[in-house]
């Protein structure tokens, strides 16, 4: 019993900081993640931290360690991101994704850009009285609503 509880433990507890203050206070400015497969090291993702503990890139591989995606974040004034610009592993241009806030810090808009700066989505969330989103819509290139997706609290 004793032997299970220390196993439950050590796989329960993080291996390294993953929460913004952890990330600010020791100051870690990125972090790399490779898998070991039959002696061989596979890059798997690496992601870069500005000042303040927030992601300012993410770099992605494949299964065989090859670069696949590269994403980069800015922020407002409030810490929310504002935009994401993916790139592929040649550092073009894929998509671009804005995001807009209410004055509560909800965010009530997220517009998807291809990479001829035009619109090919966006979503439009909504929230109750509470705070708690309870409608996405998705519009399509033409502003026409697809989808729209509910959430249900019990």
């Amino acid at each position: 019993m004793l032997k299970f509880l220390f196993l439950f433990c050590l796989i329960s507890s993080p291996l390294f900081p993953q929460k913004k203050k952890d990330i600010v206070n020791n100051q870690i400015k990125t972090i790399k993640v490779i898998d070991i497969k039959a002696g061989q090291t596979i890059f798997d993702s690496k992601t870069t931290f500005n000042k303040n503990g927030k992601i300012i890139e993410e770099l992605k591989y494949d299964s065989l360690g090859k670069l696949n995606t590269i994403i980069k974040y800015r922020y407002n004034s409030y810490n929310h991101v504002i935009e994401e610009v993916r790139y592929n592993a040649n550092n073009v241009l894929q998509e671009k994704i804005k995001t807009i806030y209410n004055k509560f810090g909800l965010k009530i808009e997220e517009q998807h850009y291809n990479v001829y700066s035009k619109i090919i989505k966006k979503h439009l969330y909504i929230y109750n009285f509470k705070g708690f989103k309870t409608e996405r819509k998705t519009y399509d290139s033409l502003n026409n609503l697809v989808l729209t997706k509910k959430y249900i609290y019990q």
